[in-house]
């Protein structure tokens, strides 16, 4: 099966993190990229469904895509949802995202349809079933609402509201935040249907000028992405240049490096996958090209060293700089002419 590359689960480590729980062993167990690193995780999808069951039972939260829907943070969908927050009318938000869902989220579709007095805004995974999963379909139709009520102002009651995984025992959160209770389960698809007066509502916090800038940028990112890699040949130098510039602040996020390649995210992973590299063996060589250079002609400290190349602690630093060169930065520094 494919790896289909999701943002909800970041989100679900975050929603339980500010819940006062451990997700250490829970990102131990599943190999996930740390947040810091990326802001989504890429896996199959049967990864992504044992992931979230095992995150409903460490929160104890049968409803938790419901949960996580009501408490996700604007921006946490990037730049695409920048774009839709400031499209004119709710109608114009839907089209432009299921227009370019594809560039983000290459494994399932987004279809909006209107017309005859109704409307509909759906996902569909073609490779599974059971589509993101029970929490993955049911944050998705949640979360949407939520959107479009803040960015409408008005109830924004759906007709119905379909899910592809079978009905749970219990729909009462489902029905309390879709606020209808027509619900139906084991569908071929997970979406909302609705009267099509509810598209045309405007925006209340659009900015068409921002809103023309941005879809400039997403189709920028659409043209790279179907780009060969062959046109970028200094792609992974230009990204060392990013990568090098931010770790005096840190480990640089997989959406801070895209953005300085004027790239998406999927693209700049793709790209480093054609190159036959990863963003974290990349961000691993520059911090040991950068600390050779800064022992061999500086005069600094286990602290400082670790700070300049994006390490919190020295035992971090220490610890990898044995890995590059086997042996300590002290002994390193001693050794060098």
């Amino acid at each position: 099966m494919s790896e289909n590359r999701s943002q909800f689960l970041p989100l679900v480590l975050a929603y339980l993190r500010e819940r006062g729980l451990d997700t250490t062993n829970l990102v131990a167990k599943f190999a996930l990229m740390p947040a810091e690193v990326s802001n989504e995780v890429v896996a199959p999808f049967t990864k992504l469904y044992a992931f979230l069951d095992e995150a409903e039972r460490l929160a104890g939260d049968p409803f938790l895509g419901v949960h996580v829907a009501e408490s996700r943070r604007t921006g946490s969908h990037g730049l695409l949802e920048y774009c839709w927050r400031n499209a004119p009318t709710i109608g114009h938000a839907m089209t432009y995202a299921s227009e370019n869902w594809g560039l983000f989220r290459h494994l399932s579709e987004m279809r909006f349809q209107r017309g005859g007095g109704k409307a509909s805004f759906t996902r569909h995974v073609p490779e599974s079933k059971l589509g993101a999963g029970r929490h993955g379909n049911e944050f998705f139709v949640c979360s949407t609402l939520v959107q479009m009520r803040e960015l409408s102002g008005d109830p924004f009651l759906p007709n119905r509201a379909v899910f592809s995984h079978p009905r749970p025992k219990d729909v009462s959160e489902i029905e309390r935040v879709v606020g209808v209770t027509a619900l139906e389960f084991d569908a071929d698809y997970t979406g909302i249907e609705l009267d099509e007066r509810l598209v045309d509502l405007p925006i209340r916090v659009a900015d068409s000028m921002l809103f023309e800038v941005l879809k400039g940028y997403v189709e920028r990112l659409s043209r790279a992405e179907m780009a060969p890699a062959s046109t970028e040949p200094d792609f992974v130098g230009q990204l060392r240049q990013a990568v090098r510039v931010r770790l005096p602040h840190g480990e640089p996020a997989l959406s801070a490096l895209a953005a300085a390649c004027s790239l998406s995210e999927r693209t700049l992973q793709r790209r480093l996958s054609d190159s036959g590299t990863s963003l974290l063996k990349v961000i691993d060589s520059v911090r040991e090209e950068e600390a050779r250079r800064i022992l061999k002609t500086e005069d600094v400290g286990l602290a400082d060293l670790a700070s300049r190349i994006g390490y919190q602690d020295t035992r971090s630093l220490i610890r990898a700089f044995k890995r590059w060169t086997g042996t300590t930065p002290r002994a390193f520094k001693e050794q060098s002419p």
